[in-house]
């Protein structure tokens, strides 16, 4: 058996005015709780709030249901109190919206509105907007509005943000064989300077025979 909850304080910022009655009324029940919560909403720009933070009008929609898990979920139904009518009576309520609301999805806050509906909604909405079926996301940073937390709505989350990747540091690999020094880049390079004078002075030098050969040589005619 459903239990409905009525709220007894009527949600408007300004008393009413005497013989107007509160033009809406709103109820919320949430899935898995039999209780349904339900107040009268006077006060046109409350009910303006209601509708801008469940993105009724002037929101991109979307066909395909979010794909991480939804949670806890609520029923928002917004309904137009007759003349005489009492709030608590069951029959005769005449709802003119239903947004099932998802405020802390996994993937977000949501809202879905499973049929295209025509809402003769307050200012500054135009008489007679049509508030479009299929999915919509919500604001996280949004304040719930009053009446809906009176009513039992939860306060949408943030969701975490995923931290970006730092890219690895490439370090230069060095060779662990250890190079030449200076010293001995310097060793080699006497060693060579030495290696060419000497090479130098053998060249330049004639051999002993050469030098003997040539004396002979020059001799021969003063013996004759």
């Amino acid at each position: 058996m459903t239990v409905i909850f009525t709220v007894t304080m009527t949600f408007s910022a300004a008393p009413a005015e005497a013989g107007r009655p509160c033009p809406y009324w709103v109820l919320v029940s949430r899935e898995g709780f039999p209780q349904e919560n339900i107040a009268r909403v006077c006060d046109e720009d409350q009910m303006g709030t209601i509708l801008r933070w469940m993105r009724v009008a002037d929101a991109a929609v979307s066909r395909r249901a979010p794909q991480a898990p939804l949670n806890d979920g609520f029923t928002v139904t917004i309904g137009v109190m007759k003349a005489g009518q009492e709030l608590l009576a069951p029959v005769d309520r005449s709802a003119v919206l239903t947004v099932r609301v998802y405020p802390v999805a996994a993937s977000g806050p949501a809202a879905f509105v499973p049929a295209r509906t025509l809402f003769h909604g307050p200012k500054p909405f135009p008489p007679g907007f049509v508030v479009s079926a299929g999915w919509r996301s919500l604001d996280a940073s949004d304040q719930v509005p009053t009446v809906l937390t009176a009513l039992g709505m939860l306060q949408p989350t943030p969701r975490p943000t995923t931290p970006t990747p730092t890219p690895p540091v490439t370090v230069p690999t060095t060779s662990s064989r250890p190079g030449p020094d200076i010293v001995t880049l310097l060793f080699l390079l006497a060693l060579l300077v030495v290696g060419g004078a000497v090479a130098r002075r053998s060249i330049g030098r004639p051999r002993p025979e050469t030098q003997d050969g040539l004396s002979g040589h020059a001799e021969a005619p003063n013996r004759e």
